[in-house]
């Protein structure tokens, strides 16, 4: 069965219990956590042996493939984030 990549935006409480949640679903990968304190996003992503970046910018020119993004961030800033990631040609 083919797994479904996906990137966790946002590594607080939010991003944590989405991560744990996903990576228990048998069709799902986790392959980046993507947070603006890399320390963070270290942590949950060693957590679940992934990579870890500290802006989207760095996912989207990434090799990584992603075909589904959890944005787990703060309602305020959801909006720019999510321009950001669904801008034709971002992905494949």
């Amino acid at each position: 069965m083919k797994k479904i990549r996906t990137a966790i935006v946002g590594a607080g409480k939010m991003g944590a219990i989405h991560a744990k949640v996903y990576h228990q679903l048998d069709k799902s990968e986790i392959v980046a956590v993507v947070d603006t304190n890399i320390q963070r996003a270290k942590k949950l992503a060693g957590k679940y042996k992934c990579s870890a970046y500290e802006n989207c910018l760095e996912i989207i020119i990434s090799s990584l493939s992603i075909k589904r993004m959890l944005i787990c961030i703060f309602i305020f800033t959801n909006l720019f984030v999510v321009e950001l990631l669904i801008k034709p040609g971002n992905y494949d």
